[in-house]
């Protein structure tokens, strides 16, 4: 079944600054729609207003029904912020059995990864750490995923391998 996700009207000003104006965007399940411009237009803005963390005027609507909250919803829509979101204290292992997935399939996926369920998330490189947190995200269940500047801290093959998995789960 395709669902879809409608952000529209969505206006935002900071200090009388006026960030997003009338701005219309529409999403539909098993396409990948990405989200340019400029650093400081309000990309990642928008994402906060539709993962419902960010109020302004507008509306935002799954199969038409509103949801401003929709980050009580995982099954609906996921968010991988610009910033590492995992606390570092936590092993592999756990984040994995926290978002329940299997971390050997991870790991068979990359290899890098092979042996290091124990390591602690604050031991791992930026990238490797982007690597878990864009797997967790694109493999949970949820309709919908946002996923704000995800290949920062990625070398080009780490950045292939996860565009691999990003068409792979549309």
């Amino acid at each position: 079944m395709k669902h879809i996700l409608e952000a529209d009207s969505i206006q935002l000003a900071f200090s009388g600054r006026k960030i997003l104006t009338d701005i219309y965007i529409k999403c539909e399940t098993g396409k990948i729609t990405g989200l340019l411009g400029r650093n400081g237009q309000g990309k990642s803005c928008l994402m906060r207003i539709i993962y419902g963390k960010l109020h302004c005027e507008g509306s935002v609507r799954f199969d038409t029904k509103y949801n401003i909250e929709a980050y009580k919803r995982p099954d609906l829509l996921l968010f991988l912020p610009q910033f590492s979101f995992i606390p570092g204290r936590l092993r592999l292992q756990r984040v994995f059995k926290d978002f329940n997935l299997d971390y050997s399939t991870f790991a068979e996926r990359f290899p890098a990864f092979g042996g290091k369920e124990k390591t602690r998330i604050r031991h791992l490189s930026g990238g490797a750490r982007r690597t878990v947190e864009i797997y967790l995200v694109l493999k949970s269940e949820s309709q919908f995923t946002l996923l704000d500047e995800p290949f920062t801290h990625l070398n080009p093959i780490q950045i292939e391998s996860l565009k691999e998995l990003m068409q792979e789960v549309k």
